[in-house]
């Protein structure tokens, strides 16, 4: 594994240069060279461009704040093709010490020989240490067909602020002599205020094609990431959760239907993940069958749940920011991230809450053309009289 960098950076709101590896109505572009259209209120830049510098396609956006307020954007480089693992897929990111103004070249994170995937990433800050954790889905290539598909868990760390990555180590361990296997929950993972790492993950039994069961599950680190261990599967039908504190020290699940039901499914665990409450519908977040990202986000001493998500049963489009201030029960403020009518205008995504208060978001638009950073101002996230 390597770290070659291999792009010119991206100044926000200057000409694009080439690289490789809203609350309110739909506007105009901001920057007219990367046909970025988003809230005039939001500042917003095009970090990956499918098609430059033999990526053929840039998908799966991570977004951290580090102890030291850098942000590291990250995301799957597909190389040769369009699409899913199996395919010759790296990981690639980019840095920002300035809440996103600026950004350091691109850099390749893990890039595994042939056509061996490294994919669906997810990162996660030790607030203790400093430590930044990353997992992925590790795809062995098989063109013969003869072995299945073939996934295992990894996870590497960084000590540094992301200037280094450490080998990866293997969590398959945790899922010996289980009739199921693993698959990550790409995003971000969560730190708990007890110091537990918590990385979403989705249990898959059968065969892929014809899975019988996925479920959510926890992996968790209580020693800063010396040691690892897995939780029990919720629901029945779901994937690609993102998880969020709750004021008792709980832990809520936001997951996505992988049959595209239409809306989001939610649980809730007091214990790590070992037991769930009963998965419930949530009727005020619709999708269309997408990855979704959630947070918590503390500012001037109020406390919300921020969710993004394509804001469409049916298509993947006009991505918004739902707003909550009661731990998700209700989600009153709706903010429009990027609006188009087009399917597949918008996609994954990825939040966090910036250095200097504001939110942070990174995101697929336009049929995965571009994977684009925007600034949410804290002010438009603050709901009225509350």
């Amino acid at each position: 594994m390597k770290t070659i960098n291999l792009f010119y950076a991206v100044l926000l709101l200057a000409v694009s240069t080439p690289f490789s590896y809203c609350y309110g109505q739909e506007v105009g572009n901001r920057n007219k060279e990367s046909s970025v259209q988003a809230n005039p209120h939001f500042l917003s830049t095009n970090l990956f461009i499918s098609g430059q510098d033999k990526v053929s396609q840039y998908a799966i956006p991570s977004l951290v704040t580090t102890n030291k307020g850098t942000l590291i954007a990250e995301c799957d480089a597909r190389v040769d093709k369009p699409g899913d693992a199996p395919n010759n897929i790296n990981l690639v990111m980019r840095r920002s010490f300035d809440n996103g103004k600026k950004w350091t070249k691109q850099e390749t994170i893990v890039n595994f020989p042939g056509n061996d995937a490294a994919a669906d990433a997810s990162m996660v800050v030790d607030k203790q240490t400093g430590v930044i954790w990353l997992a992925y889905d590790y795809a062995i290539a098989d063109p013969q067909g003869q072995l299945g598909r073939i996934i295992r868990i990894h996870i590497i760390k960084s000590s540094d602020d992301g200037v280094t990555w450490s080998k990866p180590v293997n969590l398959n361990y945790l899922t010996r002599g289980k009739p199921f296997w693993l698959q990550n929950a790409p995003g971000r993972g969560l730190y708990t205020k007890n110091g537990v790492i918590v990385f979403p993950m989705y249990t898959i039994s059968g065969d892929f094609n014809h899975p019988k069961q996925k479920q959510t599950a926890l992996i968790i680190s209580k020693d800063h990431g010396k040691s690892w261990s897995m939780g029990n599967g919720v629901g029945n039908n779901n994937v690609e959760a993102q998880v969020a504190s709750l004021s008792n020290g709980g832990i809520i699940a936001n997951m996505r239907r992988p049959d595209g039901e239409g809306y989001r499914q939610i649980a809730t665990t007091d214990d790590l993940g070992q037991s769930w409450s009963k998965v419930y519908t949530d009727s005020a977040l619709i999708e269309p069958g997408c990855q979704g990202s959630v947070i918590n986000y503390h500012i001037k001493g109020k406390l919300f749940l921020l969710f993004s998500i394509p804001n469409d049963k049916k298509y993947r489009r006009n991505l918004v920011l739902h707003i909550s201030d009661d731990e998700g029960k209700t989600w009153p403020k709706t903010l429009s991230i990027y609006k188009r009518s087009a399917h597949y205008s918008a996609s994954y995504s990825c939040l966090t809450k910036l250095r200097n208060g504001n939110v942070g978001i990174l995101y697929e638009a336009d049929r995965r053309a571009r994977i684009v950073f925007a600034e949410i101002p804290f002010q438009d996230i603050l709901i009225q009289g509350k």
